[in-house]
């Protein structure tokens, strides 16, 4: 989600390793959250072009 609460995109991890491409996204702070049994964190992004 961006800095406003929007969400940008919204996917799956079938693996233990996941990459997201966010060569699309642009110049701002992003927020990554990832839902886990019983956790849920979040990763702040900030991309600058």
């Amino acid at each position: 989600m961006d800095a406003t609460g929007k969400c940008v995109l919204t996917g799956s991890l079938t693996d233990t390793r996941t990459v997201v491409d966010l060569g699309h996204a642009q110049s701002g702070v992003y927020f990554l959250r990832m839902l886990q049994s019983g956790n849920t964190p979040v990763i702040r992004i900030v991309i600058s072009h």
